[in-house]
């Protein structure tokens, strides 16, 4: 691999990484929908849940790693796949992720519905309702098709919406309101610009050479 190969690489590498806090922009319209949204509620819910998520992740970590132990020596490391080694709980895990997946989608749906709803104006009603659904979900299907390669989908989304949604809208507002007055916050807003020309560049790299 070329200098210049392991370059564009990174890039990529930085928008497919930014694509991954994309769902964390979907708490606050879940929030608004909640019984009350108390501080101290929301606080104790966040508590608990990363709480969970790191335990979990440390767990399967772990199980990954000493279920992969063994290969080390005969297989790079960089080329290892848990789900390919085939055994009977990869095979039960993988089509529990199959199934928790597709149950996902309308979950993740009706957050991006609701802010549909508040960008657009639109009336909430049952027509509505269905159109925006439809829409969505035939939007989203065209984008599976096209995107074979799930790493250029995963640089195309976090270069663009990614970055976008996780710095340079927030910056822009954060501009339009305060301004960029102190050194420091002049600072951030030029690693923000930096942060949004890479994340541009990668997700075009993404599409162009995956």
């Amino acid at each position: 691999m070329s200098d210049t190969e392991e370059i564009l690489g990174q890039i990529q590498a930085f928008s497919s990484f930014v694509f991954c806090y994309m769902c964390h922009q979907l708490v606050f319209p879940l929030v608004n929908d909640l019984k009350n949204p108390t501080d101290r509620r929301m606080t104790k819910v966040f508590r608990r849940v990363h709480i969970s998520e790191i335990t979990g992740n440390i767990m399967v970590g772990i199980a990954g790693y000493l279920l992969l132990l063994e290969h080390i020596h005969h297989i790079p490391i960089n080329a290892m796949v848990l789900a390919s080694i085939q055994t009977i709980p990869i095979s039960v895990g993988k089509f529990l992720m199959v199934i928790s997946l597709f149950l996902s989608i309308p979950l993740n749906m009706f957050p991006a519905r609701q802010v549909v709803f508040q960008s657009f104006g639109f009336e909430k009603t049952n027509k509505n309702h269905i159109i925006v659904s439809l829409v969505m979900t035939f939007v989203g299907t065209l984008v599976a098709i096209t995107f074979q390669n799930i790493n250029s989908y995963f640089g195309l989304m976090g270069g663009t919406a990614g970055v976008m949604m996780a710095g340079t809208i927030p910056t822009i507002c954060y501009f339009k309101l305060v301004g960029l007055k102190s050194w420091q916050e002049k600072v951030m807003g030029i690693f923000m610009l930096i942060v949004t020309l890479l994340g541009v560049t990668g997700a075009i790299l993404s599409v162009i050479y995956m």
